[in-house]
């Protein structure tokens, strides 16, 4: 059975499996509709006893099932089951699909589904005017596209990596979006760095982070006593070039700012006579360097090796360089 259009409900069961009596543990891990976004599981399922169980939730789920919603059915009601616990219980909202493996890839079916066609032919088909809803029958009526099973699992890789990788890009998102609001309300609700250094007990290397060395007088300053011996004009550019970041350099500093990255403090457009370098940690010894398109002409290459060859042989140069390729915008450094 390959290659053509033909009905869902040939190659997928709808509500394999129930909660019954044979039920081998005391509680559920329930999903509702409330835990659920476009794509995956937002919120993480609730712990409840079998006794506070509502009584919709019937329906059991495994992995490679695709879980949609039967009432005002959307995209942003459904999801793929990749990895669930045996304990996982989901509303009778919900209508599980469980695929004939022999026929079809559990990926492939969840892009079926997900698609815009098969959403709008379940609206066409809802029930009721309170909260419309579709009948698993409506479902098995649908009709797909069924592919080869080696062109089934082509599509299934790379939707499948793409839909990895947008999850764990909101992941990323979430977690980074916790720091800020921990950080924000450590340092300016609680004023916990402020009680720390009242009380004498902050000390280098506590996990709470200081205020960036450079606010005020910015980022790429040295401190003001070593201003002096420092040309008038090299400061003048390192502030040129603090004020034009290009885009390279913009979204490397969100990484490196405010010591984010293993705690190292770095500051950007550091003045180091001769030159000004993208980025440097005195902490570390260490600076790093975003080359643009201009670094790959001639004149551009043999700057750079002048350039390095004049690091290596500073005594107060002895530290290390990170060299990093990138398409950012061309400019003279």
């Amino acid at each position: 059975m390959s290659g053509g259009k033909l009905r869902l409900g040939e190659v997928v069961s709808i509500n394999p499996d129930t909660l019954g009596s044979d039920w081998p543990f005391s509680y559920i891990k329930y999903i509702d509709i409330s835990s659920v976004g476009e794509g995956p599981i937002v919120e993480p399922p609730r712990i409840l006893h079998l006794d506070e169980a509502p009584s919709r939730a019937k329906r059991l789920v495994r992995e490679g099932d695709t879980v949609l919603s039967t009432v005002r059915p959307s995209r942003r009601s459904m999801f793929f089951v990749k990895e669930p616990e045996p304990e996982w219980v989901v509303s009778t909202g919900f209508a599980v699909l469980r695929p004939c493996r022999e026929y079809i890839e559990p990926r492939y079916l969840y892009a079926c589904v997900f698609d815009r066609g098969f959403t709008e032919f379940l609206v066409k088909r809802e029930k009721g005017a309170a909260y419309p809803a579709v009948l698993p029958e409506d479902i098995a009526d649908a009709v797909i596209k069924l592919l080869p099973l080696p062109e089934q699992r082509a599509i299934a890789h790379i939707l499948g990596t793409l839909d990895d990788k947008i999850e764990l890009n909101r992941r990323m998102s979430q977690t980074l979006e916790a720091m800020a609001r921990a950080l924000f309300k450590a340092w300016f609700v609680d004023f916990e760095p402020v009680r720390a250094k009242v009380e004498g007990c902050w000390r280098r290397g506590n996990p709470l982070l200081p205020l960036p060395e450079g606010e005020g007088r910015g980022e790429g300053s040295l401190p003001t006593k070593s201003h002096a011996r420092l040309s008038s004009d090299l400061l003048a550019f390192a502030r040129e070039l603090r004020q034009n970041e290009t885009d390279a350099e913009r979204l490397l500093w969100r990484l490196l700012r405010n010591r984010y990255l293993a705690g190292a403090k770095f500051r950007r457009q550091h003045p180091f006579p001769p030159y000004v370098l993208d980025f440097y940690c005195h902490e570390l010894k260490l600076a790093i360097e975003l080359d643009g398109g201009l670094h790959n002409l001639p004149e551009g290459r043999l700057h750079d090796k002048v350039r390095r060859r004049n690091w290596r042989s500073t005594e107060s140069a002895s530290f290390v360089f990170g060299i990093t390729r990138c398409c950012a915008t061309p400019r003279a450094c």
